[in-house]
């Protein structure tokens, strides 16, 4: 089946193709169920500027969607894949890979496009020419540690913009030799993941916590690791090796 292939910069793009973009979001993603005011924060308030959307169309009807969201990265323009979302009728015909070659190939040299992505689009990622730039494993916090590999905290700007935006009842901040952090609890029992290090003024968005464990992605493998090596992968299409990628710049809260 050929389908329509539509490419949209976000400043361009119409109400019409808002509506199906969302409209495949919400029948593929129900749980998550993107409304008007997500696609607004997430791409037209976009700080950086356009975002990149890629709707299919089996004539008239959307038939899957994407975004390659505008998310920089230490002053180089970058995108993020995301919202990747295919109709079921129509999966396991080629949209992942018909909606992703118009973007990459036209993309300059110059640009940064990273990912974290799962065990079924790893494959689809890597056969396209996206590269290894790292696998992050949980690990034990300590402030040298993670400042030796975190070195940029969440900046004022993308905080209020986005991070602020996103946190529910399960963020809080920590306090630690005078820095603020910001933490997401993963259980019940007190442990809590290092999100980013953040700013005095941001810590009043949320409350102080006093997890009983702290841990933090690294991408140093602990010890206790070792055998298990289950970590989240990152890939990344450029031709220049991204010199750092914030950890706490992801879309996935």
């Amino acid at each position: 089946m050929k389908y329509g292939i539509k490419v949209i910069n976000t400043s361009q793009i119409s109400e019409k193709e808002i509506k199906d973009f969302i409209f495949v979001q919400q029948e593929v993603f129900s749980k998550t169920h993107m409304e008007y005011e997500d696609f607004k924060l997430k791409f037209l308030d976009n700080i950086y500027g356009d975002s990149i959307i890629v709707i299919a169309y089996d004539g008239e009807t959307p038939a899957g969607a994407r975004a390659f969201w505008r998310n920089d990265i230490n002053g180089i323009i970058a995108y993020q894949p995301s919202d990747t979302a295919v109709r079921e009728m129509y999966r396991k015909q080629g949209l992942f890979v018909e909606m992703t070659l118009p973007v990459i190939n036209s993309i300059d040299a110059s640009v940064i496009i990273y990912n974290y992505p799962n065990n079924k689009s790893y494959p689809q990622y890597k056969k396209l020419g996206w590269k290894d730039y790292c696998i992050q494993y949980t690990r034990l916090f300590s402030v040298l540690a993670y400042e030796k590999e975190e070195p940029t905290p969440i900046s004022l700007d993308y905080f209020n913009w986005w991070t602020k935006n996103r946190l529910n009842g399960e963020y809080g901040f920590v306090k630690i030799f005078g820095n603020y952090y910001l933490v997401r609890r993963l259980s019940k029992y007190g442990r809590y993941l290092v999100f980013g290090k953040m700013e005095k003024e941001c810590a009043r968005c949320v409350p102080r916590v006093f997890p009983l464990l702290l841990v933090f992605h690294s991408e140093k493998c602990p010890f206790y690791n070792r055998k298990r090596k289950v970590g989240c992968k990152i890939v990344y299409k450029s031709h220049l090796r991204p010199e750092y990628i914030p950890s706490w710049k992801t879309d996935v809260y």
